[in-house]
């Protein structure tokens, strides 16, 4: 209860505010058309919704324990998106999870790359931390930029650069390495 009450509303305010402004509008545009998008997008905010109140009520300080497995248990999605994984466009990006639909493992890569930096980047920041923390960033970096997903492979990198100038590193050598 204590934990609740400490939360910040006025952060889930504007998601809330926009779901429903959209929702509705998604169901206006998709009753007559594709009749099970609305309903579909429902349950998905449904889910999202129970999701973020765990993630609320979960104390951050649990993440440093699970960063490493979570981080391993990422890097083998990556490569079994590569071995098993479903083909659209040319991209094989997606793992088919059968009537559930599709899991992309790059998406948990991003959450993955936040939890393992920010662990790595919460003691003295040193440039060899930092080299560390590169590297660890690096392999999911070079696994998605195969799938290709160009996107989102740079949004790792920048994750990774302003978690460590956040971190207490030197911005004009962080833009001078990402320059490069």
């Amino acid at each position: 209860m204590k934990r609740l009450r400490a939360v910040d509303l006025s952060l889930y305010a504007p998601v809330v505010g926009l779901l429903l402004l959209l929702w509705p509008a998604l169901y206006s545009a998709t009753q007559f058309g594709a009749a099970g998008e609305a309903m579909r997008q429902a349950l998905h905010i449904l889910g999202g919704t129970a999701l973020l109140a765990a993630f609320t009520w979960l104390d951050y300080r649990h993440w440093k324990r699970l960063a490493w497995p979570l981080y391993g248990l990422t890097l083998l999605f990556l490569v079994a998106v590569l071995a098993v994984g479903t083909s659209v466009n040319g991209a094989q990006r997606w793992i088919s999870l059968g009537g559930l639909g599709t899991f992309q493992p790059s998406e948990l890569a991003k959450f993955s790359t936040i939890v393992v930096t920010a662990a790595m980047l919460s003691k003295k920041p040193t440039w060899s931390r930092f080299f560390l923390t590169a590297a660890a960033a690096g392999l999911p970096f070079l696994l998605i930029l195969i799938q290709p997903d160009l996107g989102t492979a740079l949004v790792l990198v920048v994750l990774v650069g302003v978690m460590a100038y956040v971190g207490g590193l030197n911005g004009t050598f962080l833009f001078s390495v990402f320059g490069l």
